[in-house]
């Protein structure tokens, strides 16, 4: 029987899985890194609990976060 070693991003984003889809320009994607960083660290609590990724085609020019909640995502993505 083989055993796959467990894949990191799957593991998160299922514990994440309510995404805020926030668009990011090429101008400002460096400079408002830590703006968006602190933002989600006072909605979820501290770094650990939010998971920021890239997505699929779809998903191109934006940065999804996920959060634990359906609120706190829809209070990051406003």
């Amino acid at each position: 029987m083989v055993r796959r070693s467990p894949n990191s991003h799957e593991i998160k984003t299922r514990a994440f899985p309510f995404v805020a889809r926030l668009r990011r320009e090429e101008p400002f994607r460096a400079a408002d890194a830590a703006e968006w960083q602190g933002a989600a660290d006072r909605i979820a609590g501290g770094p650990d609990r939010w998971y920021a990724h890239a997505g699929w085609k779809q998903d191109h020019g934006f940065k999804l976060i996920g959060f634990a909640t359906q609120a706190q995502a829809d209070e990051m993505q406003e």
